[in-house]
C-alpha cells in the first residue's frame, strides 16, 4: 500500500528534532549569570522549559541567552518542535562555585609575627560565600563580603595564637587559618639615681 511504501521511505517520516543545551560558565560564581546556548535540527520552533529563564517562552531554533544572577543551583532545559514532533533537550544543572576564603594578618597569609603588646590587623577575602564565622582566638559572625578587624593587644604567653575563619555558601564551605606569633616581653630595666641625677657627688 502507499502507506507502507511511505513508511519504508525514511524521507516520508520526519525524524523528531534533535536538541542540545549547554551552559557556560558552569559552575558559576555566586550571584552571577551564566550563558545558556542551544541548537537544534529538524525543528521549526523552540520553547523554554525548566529553570529560571529570563522572559520564558518562545525561542529561535538556536541561540544563546544570559540568565539572571544565580544564587542557588538551577536546572534548565528547552523543547523544540518540528514536523517530526517535539523533543526536550538534555537537562543542564548550573551549580554555584564552591566558596573560597583567605585570611591575612597584617597583609600576610598563613603566618605573621608581631611585637609584644602589638595589635595586628586581620583581614579576610571570601568569594561565593553567604555567611562567615570566626573561631580559635577570635569568635563571632564576620561579613561574607570580606572585611578587617584589629585584635589585641597581644601578650606573650601564649607565644602564638591561631585565628580561623570559616565561610559557607550554596556551593559548600571553606576555611582558612592564620597563626600569629607574639614576641617575648622586653627585659625589665632599672636606673639608680642620686638626688634625681644619673651621677652626683656627696
Amino acid at each position: 500500500s502507499s502507506a507502507s511504501r511511505c513508511v519504508a521511505n525514511a524521507a516520508c517520516v520526519p525524524a523528531p528534532p534533535v536538541v542540545s543545551l549547554s551552559a557556560s560558565p558552569n559552575p558559576v560564581q555566586y550571584n552571577a549569570p551564566t550563558t545558556l546556548t542551544w541548537s537544534s535540527s529538524g525543528a521549526t520552533s523552540c520553547t523554554t522549559g525548566l529553570g529560571p529563564w529570563p522572559s520564558p517562552g518562545a525561542r529561535g531554533t538556536s541561540g544563546s541567552q544570559a540568565t539572571g544572577n544565580l544564587t542557588a543551583s538551577a536546572t534548565f532545559n528547552i523543547s523544540c518542535t518540528g514536523p517530526g514532533g517535539t523533543t526536550t533537550s538534555n537537562n543542564v544543572t548550573v551549580n554555584i562555585a564552591a566558596p573560597t576564603v583567605t585570611l591575612y594578618c597584617n597583609g600576610a597569609d598563613n603566618l605573621c609575627s608581631v611585637a609584644y603588646g602589638a595589635s595586628p590587623s586581620l583581614s579576610w577575602s571570601p568569594a561565593n560565600a553567604t555567611a562567615c564565622t570566626a573561631s580559635g582566638s577570635w569568635s563571632g559572625s564576620k561579613s561574607s563580603g570580606g572585611g578587617s578587624e584589629t585584635v589585641g593587644p597581644l601578650y606573650n604567653p601564649p607565644a602564638s595564637r591561631a585565628y580561623t575563619i570559616s565561610c559557607t555558601g550554596p556551593g559548600g564551605s571553606a576555611s582558612d587559618t592564620v597563626t600569629v606569633n607574639v614576641g617575648a616581653a622586653p627585659a625589665p630595666t632599672a636606673s639608680i639615681l642620686c638626688n634625681g641625677l644619673a651621677s652626683c657627688s656627696i
